[in-house]
């Protein structure tokens, strides 16, 4: 009898390449929230053309409030 050998499947991290399709449709969902009145300034302190996308919210923080929210915790911060 031969023992199949399990192949380990290897978490996605940070810095490896997700698939094709994810990167669309994060494409697509941040272009939604670009076109919505607004969003051509941060939420919390109106810098003009925000680079961090607020999917839950769906608005758009410059990228000194994203770490701002980043630091508050998800627990405070919903950003």
């Amino acid at each position: 009898k031969k023992k199949k050998k399990k192949k380990k499947q290897k978490k996605q991290g940070r810095n490896e390449e997700r698939p094709k399709e994810w990167t669309e449709r994060t494409i697509h969902i941040r272009e939604l929230i670009l076109k919505l009145p607004g969003n051509t300034e941060c939420a919390d302190c109106t810098t003009k053309y925000p680079d961090w996308s607020s999917i839950n919210l769906g608005v758009m923080i410059c990228t000194e409030c994203a770490g701002i929210h980043r630091g508050l915790g998800v627990h405070i911060s919903k950003a």
